[in-house]
C-alpha cells in the first residue's frame, strides 16, 4: 500500500514536470538593441534666419526622428520655429498665429505626442510690458492658449 501511494505521487510529479516543460515553448520577445548616441553619425546643418546676421537657438524637442522642433531667432526676427522632417529643417514660423503679437519670443518647446505640442515664451503688451505667451499644437493648428489669464 505504501508502494502504491509512492507510485501515484511519482506519476503525478512526472505529469506536472512534463506539463511544465511542454507549456514553456514561448521563445520570448526579440529585444531591439538601442544604439548608444555616441555611436551615431552626426552631421552639420545650417539654419537660415530671416533678415538677421545673429543667431540664437532656444530649445529643441522631438517625438521621433521625423518630428523634431526647434525654437530660436535673432535680429529683427525675435523668434522662429523650425521642424525637421527626417531630411531637412524647414522654417514653419508662418504657421504660428503671431500676426497680432508684438515682439514674440519663443523660448521653450515640449510635447506629449505629435498632436500635443506646447511652446512657451513671452511677448510685449501695447505699453511694452512683458507678458506670457503660450502656443499649443493640437494636431492640425497652432493656437494661442489664454487659459492662464
Amino acid at each position: 500500500m505504501h508502494n502504491d501511494k509512492t507510485n501515484k505521487i511519482l506519476i503525478i510529479l512526472l505529469f506536472i514536470v512534463l506539463f511544465a516543460f511542454q507549456s514553456c515553448t514561448d521563445k520570448g520577445v526579440d529585444v531591439q538593441v538601442i544604439n548608444n548616441p555616441r555611436n551615431y553619425t552626426w552631421t552639420l546643418d545650417t539654419l537660415q534666419f530671416s533678415n538677421s546676421n545673429s543667431e540664437s537657438l532656444g530649445d529643441i524637442w522631438g517625438i521621433n526622428s521625423k518630428d523634431i522642433y526647434m525654437t530660436g531667432g535673432g535680429g529683427p526676427t525675435i523668434s522662429q520655429l523650425w521642424k525637421y522632417d527626417g531630411k531637412s529643417w524647414n522654417d514653419i514660423t508662418s504657421t504660428l498665429p503671431l500676426q497680432n503679437i508684438k515682439n514674440p519670443f519663443l523660448a521653450f518647446i515640449n510635447g506629449l505626442s505629435q498632436n500635443d505640442i506646447w511652446i512657451s515664451g513671452s511677448s510685449s503688451t501695447s505699453n511694452n510690458f512683458s507678458q506670457s505667451l503660450i502656443l499649443h499644437y493640437n494636431g492640425s493648428n497652432w493656437v494661442i492658449d489664454n487659459s492662464y489669464d
